[in-house]
């Protein structure tokens, strides 16, 4: 459980234990369940600000989202890859001494590195970022819906 927005009710933040399967994290808002996934592992988010840091990816290729959860509602403020160029892949192949350089995108347009990280500062204190304590595992929280229908069919 975490506090991602600034009401009183946590967040139930859901490890799918999978990579590719991401994490996906649910709230309560106006009398419904409301969820987003968020592709691969490892989301930051900042407490009671509603937002949510995730730059996980691999291979060469590191897409970034920031997401805020407002109003009941998760929506995209923010986004940013960072990759190695093909031109830079084949120096690589050839010359292992060649520098790993990554080319950088922010809302699609190239940007360099320096202003890559002044976009995300500008939405995003990763001072103030933190990783959920306690992880829900995906298939535990099923197991616990489960159980919880089979007690309610019991009574």
């Amino acid at each position: 459980m975490i506090y991602l927005d600034d009401d009183d009710v946590p967040e139930l933040f859901i490890d799918t234990g999978m990579e590719a399967g991401g994490e996906i994290i649910a709230t309560y808002y106006d009398g419904e369940v409301v969820s987003y996934n968020f592709p691969r592992l490892g989301s930051q988010y900042i407490e009671r600000s509603g937002l949510v840091y995730t730059n996980t990816g691999h291979m060469d290729y590191y897409p970034l989202t920031i997401t805020k959860l407002e109003d009941g509602e998760f929506r995209e403020i923010g986004v940013g890859l960072a990759y190695l160029s093909e031109a830079d892949r084949e120096h690589l192949i050839a010359d292992e001494n060649y520098p790993y350089i990554l080319t950088y995108e922010w809302e699609d347009e190239l940007v360099s590195e320096e202003q890559f990280n002044a976009n995300v500062a500008e939405i995003y204190d990763m001072e103030q970022s933190v990783y959920p304590e306690e992880y829900v595992p995906y298939d535990e929280f099923l197991k616990g819906l489960r159980k919880e229908k089979l007690e309610e069919a019991n009574y």
